[in-house]
Parts: structure tokens; C-alpha cells; sequence
């Protein structure tokens, strides 16, 4: 929902709890709050139009889920920040791999009392994938990035250069290396499936929503 409105697809912003959202519009959807069949919609965002499918998150509709697969360029797997992994988490996230299928991880609900980024972490490098990369940093509720085409941290230099040979042996032999080289080359290895970048965010309060675009 906040999605099609900061794009200006739509006037307002739906809410669940309102049953006013545009992707859920079966009866049953607007009673329980949850996404029980896949719906289609469209964005237009610097220029560039994007379909969008709305799965289902809960484990009893997975099949649901599935049979958009084939339909996608890319996806974007959004994890609670405070539930953390579930299991069909890891059975989605593992069916993207194996598909080669470009993948953002957004971590929702940034805002909710008592979460644990830090131990996250660990558990989506533990039990989704150890080829991910933190996009940003999270101060009091709000999200920075740490790394663009102008900056990149010295950590990130190194996790570029483990993931692509061209980047590694002009890095070994002391070739100039512009943090736009290395931008470019994250977005070449993310259009690979061969890192997956992790976003932060609250659709509730509408944090993150922008970079996630």
C-alpha cells in the first residue's frame, strides 16, 4: 500500500485493519487481515513501470506463492523484526535461490518494542544466506545508507571483492577502485541472484518505503 502511494498509483494509503487495501479484496482477506490469493498491480517510478504481485505470507497458502514464481523478474521477501525467520521464510527463500531469482530482503517493523536487529542478523546469515549485504544502519527508528555510489565502507570493499574476480584482482593489484565501481558492481551481482541486499523499514509508518523503491 505504501508502495502504490509514494509512487501516486493511489490517493491514500490502505490499512489492513481497515480492510481498505487494494491488493486484498476477497471478504475473507478484509475479515482476517492476511493475503489468502496472489493479486496484480502497477507502479510507475522514475520513469519505469513496475508490476507488482501480492502473495500470501502465512505457511497454509505457500502453494499460493509458488505458482507466481515463474512470473518473476524479481522479489522482494519481507521479514517481521520482530517475529524474525519462520519456516516458510526459509522454504521461499531457498525456492528463489534455486529459481536464480534476484531477491531484496526487507525487514519490516523496525519500529516494534523489543526487537533485535543484531541477532537478525545472525539468524539470516545462519538461516537464509551468508551472501547478504546490510544496506544500512538503523538510529532510533529511522534508516541510513552505508554504503552508494559515492561511499563504501572498507568491509564492503572486501565483500565485493570476495563475490566478483574483476573487482578482487584490480583491488590485488592496487588499481584505482571509485565507490561508483563498486555500487555498480553490487547492482550487477544483486541482478545476478548472487547477493541478496538487506532493507529496513516500517510500511506502517511509511520508513524505508522510498529507498525500497
Amino acid at each position: 500500500e505504501n508502495l502504490l502511494f509514494a509512487s501516486g498509483a493511489t490517493e491514500k494509503c490502505g490499512r489492513v485493519d481497515n480492510g481498505d487495501t487494494i491488493t486484498d479484496s476477497m471478504d475473507i482477506e478484509k475479515r482476517r487481515g492476511i493475503t489468502v490469493r496472489a493479486s496484480t498491480t502497477s507502479i510507475i517510478w522514475n520513469g519505469v513501470k513496475c508490476n507488482i504481485i501480492d502473495t500470501p505470507g502465512h505457511m497454509d497458502f505457500i502453494a499460493e506463492v509458488e505458482r507466481t514464481f515463474k512470473m518473476l523478474d524479481g522479489a522482494v521477501l519481507i521479514l517481521s523484526a520482530k517475529e524474525g525467520i519462520q519456516a516458510q521464510t526459509k522454504l521461499l527463500f531457498s525456492t528463489l535461490q534455486k529459481l536464480q531469482i534476484p531477491t531484496i530482503i526487507f525487514i519490516n517493523k523496525i519500529d516494534r518494542a523489543g526487537v533485535n536487529l543484531e541477532r537478525l542478523y545472525m539468524d539470516i546469515k545462519t538461516n537464509l544466506s551468508q551472501d547478504v549485504l546490510f544496506m544500512q544502519t538503523v538510529v532510533d527508528g529511522s534508516v541510513y545508507p552505508v554504503c552508494s555510489q559515492t561511499y563504501i565502507k572498507e568491509e564492503y570493499k572486501e565483500f565485493v571483492c570476495n563475490h566478483d574476480d574483476d573487482i578482487l584482482e584490480r583491488y590485488l593489484a592496487d588499481s584505482e577502485i571509485s565507490p561508483a565501481d563498486y555500487w555498480n558492481t553490487i547492482i550487477a551481482l544483486v541482478a545476478k541472484a548472487k547477493v541478496y541486499p538487506v532493507l529496513h523499514g516500517s510500511a506502517m509508518f511509511n520508513i524505508g518505503i522510498n529507498e525500497l523503491l
